[in-house]
């Protein structure tokens, strides 16, 4: 195994036992950093310290990672040309605000008979909002609902 000192300089391939032997001169502890790979890779340090600088990091990345939010706007096959607009116009604002939108179209009743209505309403939505989102998943029928997945466009520069 490689050994790491405190001052992170490299002791280079020990075994086990002159590993621990090390770190207890040191008064110290032998910590696991990887076992992934042809060498296992092991530290020589306070394994309080350790323990807490490691768990600072993990706060630290929690904190700096950004959350993507999900929204939903619902249609119907028969949707009228203004309500259509409007849930346009919503799923434009959600994903100018950055979140991820779940289009669902939902069927009721005799509607089943006829699918291609409700896959022409889609494609339509769809294109109209291509300029601002990419689409993540295509439209799939799932149970009686046909779902989509859009999101913000992810290259696009200011004033585009």
């Amino acid at each position: 195994m490689l050994v790491i000192d405190q001052n992170g300089d490299k002791l280079g391939i020990l075994s086990k036992q002159d590993a621990i032997k090390k770190a207890q001169a040191a008064d110290l502890d032998l910590v696991l950093i990887s076992d992934k790979g042809d060498i296992v890779v092991t530290k020589i340090v306070d394994y309080g310290k350790f323990r807490f600088e490691r768990k600072k990091q993990e706060q630290e990345n929690k904190r700096n990672q950004k959350v993507v939010e999900n929204k939903e706007v619902r249609l119907s096959p028969n949707i009228g040309r203004h309500d259509l607009d409007v849930r346009m116009r919503n799923a434009q604002k959600f994903l100018e605000k950055g979140a991820r939108v779940k289009v669902s179209l939902a069927f009721k009743g005799r509607q089943m008979a006829n699918k291609e209505i409700g896959f022409e309403t889609m494609k339509l939505f769809l294109k109209e909002l291509e300029s601002v989102a990419q689409i993540d998943k295509q439209p799939r029928l799932n149970g009686r609902f046909l779902d989509a997945y859009i999101s913000p466009i992810k290259n696009k520069k200011p004033g585009e």
